[in-house]
């Protein structure tokens, strides 16, 4: 019980701060609070990228000395905010939004190798895709790639596995031991190779 009295007086005096000294709807004055709850006033909570609800919303806001960007919603008023204001992920600006916060979510995917940073440590199978589909050549070797991201055995099983989808999924051909080709649709659906490149990483 100790636990929930805490917890019940955590979220009054998180409430309490955004609805501007009360514990009550910034809206329509509702105050039981059992049906408040907490809004992000930009309607963008749903593609935060460290998603928090509930008591550890409540706990991580006052760690942070109270952010901006919250105010205290009854239920209601908080549904009917979201439906007027297409909060729901329908319209275009909150699709971008969506679409936005998961390349943030996966920046470690996405985002370039800072220089005190080691590959081995967070490169992924979707980033090796990406890096082979920018190539600005067509055929390359697999350990051309080894030397040039200095990757460990881990991440060099990984990035074989990569080739392995590719090939699956007709984006790849395998030419050698090692060696592969990528496969580029022409405007008439067939594949053509390009054999006149040069497998030497830049």
């Amino acid at each position: 019980m100790g636990d929930k009295n805490k917890e019940l007086q955590l979220k009054e005096e998180v409430l309490t701060y955004y609805g501007k000294g009360c514990c009550q709807c910034v809206k329509c004055g509702f105050s039981n609070i059992s049906a408040l709850c907490l809004d992000h006033i930009k309607g963008d909570g749903r593609y935060a990228v460290t998603r928090r609800a509930g008591i550890t919303l409540y706990r991580h806001l006052k760690n942070t000395d109270f952010p901006s960007g919250f105010q205290t919603l009854c239920f209601n008023c908080n549904i009917i905010k979201a439906r007027d204001n297409s909060e729901t992920g329908t319209s275009a600006e909150f699709r971008a939004l969506k679409s936005e916060a998961k390349l943030r979510r996966e920046s470690r995917i996405y985002r370039y190798q800072t220089s005190d940073e080691d590959i081995n440590n967070w490169a992924s199978m979707l980033y090796f895709e990406k890096y082979i589909n920018k190539l600005s050549f067509f055929r390359f070797s697999l350990n051309d790639i080894y030397t040039k991201l200095q990757l460990g055995e881990t991440k060099r099983a990984l990035l074989r596995a990569t080739c392995l989808k590719l090939i699956r999924q007709e984006k790849l051909k395998r030419i050698g031991r090692g060696r592969y080709e990528r496969i580029v649709a022409r405007a008439s659906g067939k594949d053509y190779y390009f054999k006149d490149c040069h497998p030497v990483i830049d």
